[in-house]
């Protein structure tokens, strides 16, 4: 946002892009580094150069970089929960979300009498494709952080599905308005009054949102979490299953590996019982 409003100012590109690099590292001092805001800040330089430069960066290889700046300034931040669930779920979306954007395959012809159709039909299909996309790229997330989240917090909220396209609005609103307003604030008094309140409102909805999801029936449960173990060969297993591409098993074949594994990482937590009453 920073970028464009600087773009649209005519500022030159490489000096906008210094402004975002150098706002970007500021901001994330203010916040505190925090192992998440480190890997996002380390993404954006790694971006912001790769622009400079005219080369594309990747997405893989910039959080693999965040990855080593967050482990070089605290190495024990790698068994935490915290940057464990930011990193896992940057790197499930950054392989989701070009395979989910071409969802669906339209043949020349569709697309053709797609865009002759009139523009309040386009902008419902728009629309719509947005709404079944972020359900399909938060389902694919949820499924792959679930088993960190069961061993570590032992709770199961498939509500958050659901909530997260209603959330994406709320969330980008009030980081925008609280960014603005940290840049803004000490020079016009009026205009940072108006951006926190529109801050506040953003969160306000964040928090009832969330408040709704957390009533809803079945929306979560607490489920005893597996073996450490079991979570890492989980994840040992889905990162063979990424790299391995064209020479992976056939459809049917995975789902019941992925059964099996699963029945035998739960079967493993059930029949491991406490010997003692002790709590």
């Amino acid at each position: 946002a920073l970028f464009l409003a600087l773009r649209v100012a005519l500022v030159p590109r490489r000096i906008g892009l210094l402004a975002v690099a150098a706002l970007t590292v500021v901001y994330a001092l203010l916040t505190g580094a925090e192992p998440p805001v480190v890997r996002a800040t380390v993404m954006v330089l790694v971006v912001c150069l790769g622009v400079a430069l005219a080369r594309q960066p990747a997405t893989l290889n910039s959080l693999a970089a965040g990855a080593l700046v967050v482990l070089a300034l605290n190495p024990h931040d790698l068994f935490r929960a915290g940057p464990q669930l930011s990193f896992l779920a940057v790197c499930v979306l950054a392989w989701t979300m070009p395979r989910v954007a071409r969802w669906p395959r339209l043949d020349p012809l569709e697309r053709l009498i797609a865009e002759t159709r009139p523009w309040p039909t386009r902008l419902v299909w728009q629309a719509w494709l947005w709404t079944v996309r972020t359900v399909m790229v938060s389902t694919v997330i949820w499924l792959v952080m679930l088993p960190l989240v069961l061993v570590r917090f032992h709770v199961v909220a498939p509500i958050g599905i659901a909530l997260h396209p209603l959330l994406i609005l709320p969330v980008a609103v009030s980081l925008l308005a609280g960014f603005a307003l940290l840049v803004t604030g000490w020079i016009a008094a009026p205009v940072a009054a108006l951006l926190g309140w529109v801050c506040d409102a953003g969160l306000w909805v964040i928090e009832r949102l969330v408040h709704i999801g957390e009533e809803i029936p079945g929306g979560h449960f607490y489920a005893a979490g597996p073996h450490e173990w079991w979570m890492v060969g989980t994840y040992g297993l889905l990162a063979i299953w990424v790299m391995l591409a064209g020479r992976r098993p056939s459809g049917r074949w995975s789902l019941a590996i992925a059964i099996a594994w699963v029945g035998l990482g739960f079967g493993a937590a059930a029949i491991d019982r406490p010997r003692n009453d002790q709590l």
